[in-house]
């Protein structure tokens, strides 16, 4: 259908891009037209598993007992690492919020990042602070869409918040699950643009 629609429109253009699909193939299809190939992560990511202290520990406060890990993991990384962009995802506004309230160094700065900011607020992450280290905390929204220069480390919590059907119920509900293999890669993916990093 697109392909008879750009026999009758000349001036419609289309792009296709896909990070799984056969270029060539499509390429061939749609007339022999040009493809660009753009470079995803150009160096390694180090992926390092780290047991969360709070595992099978039941919440007792605001958020969930992962949330403090995610932040105490931030704070040794701070502490103990060089000087680039810290990127940590949990699964809510509320989480992303509370670990930007108790994530403290007057040598960084701690940024959310989620879908209910400001375009101006959300712009914040691509600041630079000088003498500060940037600190994001962000859910999965910034597993794909968006690349922010300077990440080298990478905190995940390993954790996705989403809304299933609840047969009992015939509602859905927001739930917290364990994040698929793939948007573990692309949450690692977020780092080693630059220059090598870890998650």
């Amino acid at each position: 259908m697109i392909k008879n629609l750009l026999h009758q429109r000349l001036d419609l253009r289309l792009i296709i891009m896909s990070a799984t699909a056969d270029a060539e193939q499509l390429a061939n299809y749609f007339f022999a037209c040009g493809t660009f190939r753009v470079a995803g992560r150009n160096f390694p990511v180090d992926i390092r598993y780290v047991p969360c202290e709070s595992e099978g520990k039941s919440s007792s406060g605001v958020v969930a007992p992962y949330v403090s890990d995610v932040v105490k993991m931030v704070t040794d990384i701070h502490k103990t690492e060089r000087d680039r962009t810290i990127l940590a995802f949990v699964t809510s506004q509320m989480e992303v919020e509370w670990a930007c309230e108790n994530f403290r160094s007057p040598s960084a700065i701690a940024l959310p990042l989620h879908g209910k900011l400001t375009f101006e607020e959300q712009h914040q992450v691509f600041v630079n602070y000088p003498g500060k280290r940037k600190v994001i905390f962000t859910m999965n929204v910034a597993e794909t869409s968006l690349t922010i220069p300077g990440v080298k480390y990478i905190v995940d919590s390993g954790m996705v918040k989403e809304s299933k059907f609840a047969p009992g119920t015939g509602m859905n509900a927001l739930k917290v699950f364990r994040i698929s293999q793939s948007s573990a890669n692309q949450r690692a993916g977020r780092a080693g643009r630059t220059e090598p990093g870890w998650c």
